[in-house]
């Protein structure tokens, strides 16, 4: 009985906004891309590059928030990340096990 009320109560609050679930097809499907190339990415890879990709991600979601939707990115956001672009490019240019071959 009290487990039926529960159930009622939320169904009454928990209401599926149709505009925010279409919004959202696209991320889960890219998530769901990320994950299955994640998992076969060490083969091919080695490691540091794979690092490599990996720590660029905040970039690549800020440039997307940026140029894609349209939102304003402060710029000390780029400027935070400066670092890891930095660290990222000495560890690519110098993974010794790196080849496009």
């Amino acid at each position: 009985m009290v487990l039926c009320g529960v159930v009622g109560a939320l169904r009454n609050r928990l209401r599926i906004d149709r505009e925010l679930a279409v919004e959202l097809v696209l991320p889960i499907v890219l998530f769901v891309v990320f994950i299955l190339f994640n998992a076969q990415a060490p083969r091919p890879m080695s490691l540091p590059i794979l690092t490599v990709f990996k720590s660029l991600a905040p970039l690549g979601i800020t440039l997307v928030e940026r140029f894609v939707v349209g939102d304003a990115v402060p710029e000390e956001v780029y400027l935070s990340m400066l670092p890891i672009v930095i660290t990222s490019a000495v560890t690519f240019l110098h993974d010794a096990e790196f080849s496009t071959q």
